[in-house]
């Protein structure tokens, strides 16, 4: 992601209006400035939820019994994935 924003950034300072990104295979053309503004939704997605799984990863590890372990709910806290 770091990359991608890094490279798109860079074809936007050099006065491209348009980028190409790829999914699944497939080329997108995309307004250059709508491409930085999902990088970066996609990037603060991200970020939210590598918060919620280590905090996850924190609370298990003070766990002491095999049940408690076995009924903690590790799917709780992420937000709702994104949609372009």
């Amino acid at each position: 992601r770091v990359g991608l924003m890094n490279s798109t950034n860079i074809e936007k300072s050099s006065g491209k209006k348009e980028t190409t990104l790829w999914f699944g295979g497939k080329p997108y053309v995309i307004d250059i400035d709508k491409a930085i503004a999902m990088l970066s939704a996609l990037e603060i997605y991200a970020l939210a939820c590598y918060n919620v799984t280590e905090q996850h990863k924190a609370r298990v590890s003070e766990l002491t019994d095999i049940e408690a372990v076995l009924a903690y709910n590790y799917t709780t806290g992420y937000p709702h994935k994104l949609a372009f």
